[in-house]
């Protein structure tokens, strides 16, 4: 399902699976160093069930300094839902909220670019 929705035919993905609890989220990061060719990452969004009072967002920002960055998108983890970006955009996941007793439970896959391998696709680590 991802692979339909992305705008070039994607191979070999680098998948991460992350788990947030209360307290404990990402700091603003890009998945892809590549600003040229940047290839894309798509959030997959796995816990069965979320609440809108629990938090846990992804959210998008215009640059990595967060002296300077914006919130440009938010997007909460949902069932089912899947979140599929530019992987050279800014972006954190956010902890749950302390009403939230759940794992906030992700899986990222990030694509390299079409006319790259994947050992070169300039995806941080």
């Amino acid at each position: 399902m991802v692979r339909r929705q992305l705008p070039y035919e994607a191979k070999d993905p680098r998948i991460v699976v992350n788990g947030h609890l209360f307290g404990l989220g990402d700091g603003i990061h890009r998945d892809s160093s590549n600003i040229k060719n940047p290839g894309q990452t798509a959030i997959c969004y796995i816990n069965p069930m979320w609440r809108a009072d629990w938090d846990g967002e992804t959210k998008l920002y215009s640059e990595r300094d967060p002296s300077k960055a914006d919130l440009i998108y938010a997007c909460l983890p949902k069932p089912g839902r899947v979140l599929i970006f530019d992987g050279t955009i800014p972006h954190r996941g956010c902890p749950p909220s302390r009403l939230c007793n759940k794992l906030r439970i992700t899986v990222a896959y990030q694509f390299p670019p079409p006319t790259e391998d994947s050992s070169e696709s300039g995806f941080t680590q």
